[in-house]
């Protein structure tokens, strides 16, 4: 989960980033519009840093406990 949501945050700065020839490159504003427009709602680009901090430790404290559980 932690991987796909961080590869497709990635995707969509590259997108926006490395336009085809004849495109101008997009700003930031680009990846909360499309969002808003797809889903209904941008948590915006500090929101989506946070959320992926959030998944990767909440990842591993999730490790941590199967670790724990299934024992020696």
């Amino acid at each position: 989960t932690t991987a796909l949501a961080l590869s497709m945050h990635g995707s969509l700065i590259l997108m926006a980033t490395n336009p085809r020839d004849g495109e101008p490159v997009k700003t930031g504003e680009h990846e909360n519009t499309y969002f808003r427009d797809d889903i209904g709602y941008s948590i915006g680009a500090l929101g989506i840093h946070r959320l992926g901090t959030f998944v990767a430790i909440s990842a591993a404290f999730w490790s941590a406990v199967c670790i724990v559980i299934s024992g020696p």
